[in-house]
């Protein structure tokens, strides 16, 4: 079992590490319901009933687009990840527009990168890594992306409360990171399937 799980560890590539912290900052600057329905209701830009409501959409947009975002990733793979980081940029600036219709966009925008991590997302980790690595990088991924939205959502709430100029900033900030590693991994994934393609070529 100890052999086992050192097999494991030993199979955490470099893409892997580098996609865990992408998608880990995109959590970071990814603003949680949480927070949102307590600005909604914060700022009186709606009403008590439609909060919920929001949140319906919200996860609707989810669940529609679960079909779709996973065919464009059988396409063009990882790379159908890179809007992740706008959507989530979005948000908050949909949210303090102040009125119904950006607060209905802010819904859409947030149920967008809900879709997209919960269709192909985590799915990638089995494209990234070999069998014998998928449940211990499937653990590894979640706990990175969980500590980090959390953590995020913390850094939300003390902003808003203290420093609110400060929270589109500090999306922008995060999110553009996010992006930059995203797109670091999105090439080194295609030079790590190239490489192994043409292993498999020479040994065929």
């Amino acid at each position: 079992m100890l052999f086992h799980f050192q097999r494991s560890r030993a199979v955490l590539n470099n893409v892997f590490w580098l996609y865990t912290i992408s998608m880990s900052m995109v959590a970071f600057g990814f603003m949680h319901w949480i927070n949102i329905s307590y600005i909604f209701r914060a700022e009186n830009i709606l009403p008590d009933y439609l909060i919920p409501t929001m949140y319906l959409i919200a996860m609707l947009i989810d669940g529609l687009l679960a079909f779709p975002v996973g065919l464009i990733y059988d396409k063009i793979g990882l790379a159908s990840l890179l809007l992740t980081p706008v959507f989530a940029t979005l948000v908050v600036p949909m949210i303090f527009i102040n009125s119904f219709v950006s607060a209905l966009f802010a819904s859409i925008f947030w149920g967008i990168v809900m879709g997209i991590y919960e269709s192909t997302a985590r799915a990638a980790i089995a494209d990234i890594l070999p069998s014998e690595g998928r449940t211990y990088g499937y653990g590894i991924f979640g706990a990175f992306y969980g500590i980090a939205w959390m953590s995020g959502t913390i850094i939300y709430g003390y902003l808003y409360q203290n420093l609110t100029n400060y929270l589109l900033l500090f999306t922008i900030f995060i999110e553009s990171i996010a992006l930059i590693i995203l797109l670091i991994t999105v090439k080194q994934f295609k030079d790590f399937r190239n490489k192994d393609a043409q292993i498999n070529k020479a040994h065929t």
